[in-house]
């Protein structure tokens, strides 16, 4: 399955992957991809599996699943392509991201005759978690997050081990001042923010990132 072009694509029910295997999906152009259901691209124990984000924005919503299964299910982000969304995306072979994680509870919506679309996300639908099921490994990465008072922010929500290379970037929306939880892990994070992170860009101005605390949980504090 090829999404490709300027324009925004709405999976409104789920997509099933049959049982025979050999499924892939691949995201280019610089429109979007929703999907509000629960869906799977692939079925365990069969050949194919591969996403790939080139461009534009692969978004799960609030609630809804997006799983792919087999032997090349390997769910990759590269460096012009988005992930995003407050959903949960399964990967049997785990997650490449060199592109852009946006956590958030939007949802696209879109009217009646199928040709204007809301784009801005309300500060109500901000913060949001993104699930990814799978071990997910960090090459140059973005993580585009809010931070909202009470120590509220998006957050990216790993199960499964976490790996951390090259240099990545916190890129921050709203802010407030405080500690944040923006990534989570159930296994363990492989490698350091102050060697794999590069300092916090946006507003407000550039600044360090903290040491992880222990192995599965990495903090920001923002500030003036």
């Amino acid at each position: 399955l090829a999404l490709s072009g300027p324009g925004n694509i709405y999976f409104d029910d789920p997509i099933s992957s049959g049982t025979t295997g050999g499924n892939s999906l691949s995201k280019s152009g610089s429109g979007f991809v929703q999907f509000m259901g629960n869906s799977l691209l692939n079925p365990t124990g069969k050949p194919g599996g591969g996403v790939t984000v080139s461009d534009g924005e692969f978004r799960v919503a609030q609630g809804a699943n997006f799983a792919t299964q087999g032997d090349d299910a390997v769910f990759t982000v590269q460096t012009g392509g988005a992930l995003a969304g407050g959903g949960t995306i399964v990967a049997e072979q785990g997650f490449s991201i060199t592109g852009t994680l946006t956590p958030d509870a939007f949802t696209h919506t879109i009217s009646d005759d199928l040709r204007t679309f809301s784009t801005a996300i309300p500060a109500s639908q901000a913060i949001g978690i993104l699930t990814l099921a799978g071990d997910t490994t960090f090459n140059g990465a973005t993580l585009a997050v809010d931070l909202e008072a009470a120590n509220a922010s998006d957050r990216v929500r790993v199960t499964g081990d976490v790996t951390l290379a090259n240099s990545n970037t916190v890129r921050l929306g709203n802010w407030q001042t405080g500690t944040f939880s923006l990534l989570t892990a159930t296994g363990t994070i492989n490698g350091t923010v102050a060697a794999n992170f590069r300092a916090v860009t946006g507003n407000p101005a550039a600044s360090s990132l903290p040491p992880l605390h222990g192995k599965a949980e990495l903090y920001i504090t923002g500030g003036n």
